[in-house]
C-alpha cells in the first residue's frame, strides 16, 4: 500500500515507522544539499512534505534507489554503528555498453580490490544481455567512494554514462545507469526494494530517453501536484520542453529555424510514450516567437489526441489553478516556482504581503489559503489579475478578503508605496514580497521593461518597503543574464542573499543555461 504523505499516496516512500523513513529516491538530485538555498532530496522531503529526518547514507545525484533516513537523533546514532558493523547490506543493478572479458565462462565474480588505501568487496553478477547492453547486480556491504562505479571500470565493464570512470555518453538525456534495488537494514523486517528502472530495460533509444527524463522526476512531485514539467530544455535532442498540466502535456518548441512538420514528427512519439506513461489524453504542441520584443509568444499551435477544456484546473499542495492550454499565450501557472509558492505558504501565516508582476496570483493564492493578514497582487495586465480573482474564487478565499487586485504598473505602485512608508512609519511596510519580472514587456505608462536594465531599481525600492525581519523573493528566467550579476545588484540593498537552487523538474544539465534564477533576500540595507 502507497504511504500518504501531505494527504496523498505517494508510491516514493518505501517505509516508515517511528524511526525510519526509506525514500524511493530518483535520479538527478543529490541526498543532501550543498549550500544553503539548495533543495535537494532531504530538503525537498521537509518543504514539500512536512518530514525533518537525518541523513544515514547517500546515493550520488545520479544514482537512484533505495535510501534510509533517520526520523531522529537517536536512530541516526545507531544508523552509524550499522555502518561500522557492516550491517546494512545493498544489493545495486546497473547497465553497461560492455561485457566482461570472461562472461562466457563466468557469470558473477568478486572485486577486492582496495579504494583509497581501505578494504572493500564488490559481488558482480550479470543478470542479462539486452540488445548490446548488460545489466549487471552489485552487492556491497559499507561501499567505498563510488566503489561499484571504481570496481566495475577496473573489470572493464564501466556503468553506462558515468564519464568519471570511462563510460560511454549513451543517448541525449542520458543518466548515470546505477540503481540501488535492495536493502537489508538491520531495525527493518523486511528488504527494502525497489523496481528496477524502466529506462535501464528499454532497447529503443529514443524511448530511453524520454523514459530518463520522467524518471528525474520520479514519483515525488506526483504526490503533491499534477502540473509539472516532463522534459527540460536539453534533455532531447530538439530544442523543446514538455509540461504536464492535469491530462494534457504543453509541449513548448525553441527550434524556430525548423520546418514545423518535422518538429511535430520529432515530438509526436515522445507525446505518445509519456500519455502512455501516465495516462494521459493528449497534448498541445506550441511553437515560440524569439523576438522578446514581439507581442505574441507563440506564432503556432497545433492539439493532438483530445482537446483540452477552453479551461480547466490544476492542483499544487491542494490549492488549485486555472489554466489554459488553447485560449492564452500564457497558460496560466508558472511550474518554475514550485518550491517558492510553497515556502512563501510556510511563513506568511499574519503577513502582509506584495506579489509583484503577479501574472494570475499563484503566489497570492498561496499567501492567502496559508492565512496572510493581506496579499496586494499588482500587475499592468488585468485580463491576468483577472484569472487571479477566479483562482481565489475556486479556492473558497474570496471571502476572507485577504486579497488585493492592483492594475498598476509595478515600477509606479512601488513608488506610491515608498512616498506612503515617508508618511505613515513602519506600519506600512511589508513582510514579504515577491519579485518575478519578465525578461521584457511594455506597459503605457511607463514604456518598455527590460529586467536587465530594471533589477537593480526593482531591488532598491523593495528594500525600502520591506521589514528588516522579513523576506524577499527575487527570480529571473532571463537565459542570456549571468546570475553574478543579478546577485551582485541584490546585495547592494540586501545583507543576506541566499540562491536558491533550481526546482527538481528543471535540472541544470551540463552545457546549458540555468532556466531561473532564484534568490532569498532578507534584512534590508538601510540607505539615506
Amino acid at each position: 500500500m502507497d504511504t500518504v504523505v501531505s494527504g496523498k499516496a505517494c508510491s516514493a516512500v518505501l517505509f516508515e515507522n517511528d524511526d525510519w523513513f526509506v525514500v524511493d529516491k530518483p535520479t538527478g538530485i543529490s541526498t543532501h544539499g550543498a549550500f544553503p538555498g539548495d533543495v535537494a532530496l532531504q530538503e525537498w522531503m521537509e518543504l514539500h512534505w512536512d518530514k525533518k529526518t537525518y541523513v544515514c547514507s547517500r546515493l550520488d545525484k545520479g544514482t537512484s534507489g533505495v535510501l534510509v533516513f533517520a526520523k531522529n537523533s537517536q536512530a541516526s546514532a545507531r544508523a552509524q554503528r550499522i555502518h561500522e558493523e557492516y550491517a546494512a547490506l545493498k544489493e545495486y543493478v546497473f547497465l553497461s555498453n560492455r561485457s566482461h572479458p570472461k562472461i562466457s565462462a563466468i557469470q558473477s565474480w568478486t572485486s577486492e580490490e582496495s579504494l583509497d588505501g581501505l578494504a572493500c568487496k564488490t559481488e558482480f553478477r550479470l543478470i542479462k544481455s539486452l540488445n548490446g547492453m548488460c545489466l549487471y547486480s552489485a552487492k556491497i556491504e559499507r561501499g567505498r567512494m563510488h566503489q561499484i562505479r571504481r570496481h566495475a571500470a577496473a573489470a572493464g565493464i564501466p556503468v553506462l554514462g558515468d564519464l568519471e570512470y570511462g563510460g560511454a555518453q549513451g543517448a541525449q538525456g542520458t543518466r548515470l545507469f546505477l540503481h540501488c534495488w535492495k536493502t537489508q537494514w538491520p531495525e527493518i523486517d523486511s528488504i527494502l526494494e525497489s523496481p528496477i528502472p524502466e529506462s535501464f530495460l528499454l532497447t529503443n533509444a529514443e524511448q530511453r530517453a524520454v523514459c530518463v527524463a520522467l524518471e528525474r522526476r520520479g514519483k515525488l512531485l506526483e504526490s503533491v501536484c499534477n502540473a509539472y514539467r516532463c522534459v527540460h530544455r536539453g534533455e532531447l535532442e530538439l530544442d523543446c520542453a514538455i509540461d504536464r498540466y492535469g491530462d494534457f502535456l504543453c509541449v513548448w518548441d525553441y527550434e524556430s529555424n525548423l520546418q514545423e512538420d518535422a518538429v511535430l514528427q520529432f515530438v509526436k512519439s515522445k507525446c505518445e510514450f509519456i500519455c502512455r506513461a501516465l495516462h494521459l489524453n493528449g497534448w498541445v504542441v506550441k511553437r515560440a516567437v524569439r523576438n522578446p520584443h514581439s507581442n505574441r509568444l507563440v506564432s503556432s499551435q497545433h492539439v493532438f489526441g483530445k482537446t483540452p477544456p477552453a479551461f480547466f484546473e490544476v492542483f499544487e499542495h491542494g490549492i488549485f489553478y486555472r489554466v489554459s492550454l488553447t485560449e492564452s499565450q500564457h497558460v496560466g501557472l508558472f511550474l518554475d516556482q514550485r518550491d517558492n509558492r510553497r515556502l512563501l505558504w510556510k511563513i506568511v501565516q499574519g503577513w502582509r504581503v506584495a506579489n509583484l508582476f503577479a501574472y494570475t496570483c499563484s503566489f497570492s493564492v498561496a499567501a492567502a489559503a496559508a492565512q496572510a493578514e493581506v496579499v496586494f497582487s499588482v500587475d499592468a495586465a488585468k485580463k491576468y489579475l483577472d484569472v487571479g480573482v477566479t483562482n481565489f474564487e475556486i479556492n473558497s478565499l474570496s471571502q476572507s478578503r485577504r486579497g488585493k487586485f492592483i492594475t498598476e504598473d509595478v515600477r509606479s505602485w512601488l513608488a506610491r508605496q515608498e512616498r506612503k512608508i515617508e508618511r505613515e512609519g513602519a506600519q506600512a511596510l511589508f513582510d514579504a514580497i515577491v519579485c518575478d519580472p519578465p525578461t521584457f514587456s511594455s506597459t503605457a505608462a511607463k514604456g518598455e521593461f527590460s529586467v536587465a536594465n530594471e533589477w537593480g531599481e526593482l531591488a532598491r525600492m523593495c528594500s525600502r518597503i520591506l521589514q528588516r525581519t522579513g523576506c524577499a523573493f527575487f527570480s529571473t528566467n532571463h537565459r542570456a543574464g549571468e546570475r553574478a550579476d543579478y546577485e551582485g545588484l541584490l546585495k547592494k540593498f540586501f545583507e543576506k542573499v541566499e540562491r536558491r537552487s533550481q526546482p527538481l523538474d528543471f535540472p541544470v544539465l551540463p552545457g546549458e543555461p540555468e532556466h531561473v534564477k532564484l534568490f532569498l533576500c532578507s534584512m534590508p540595507i538601510l540607505l539615506s
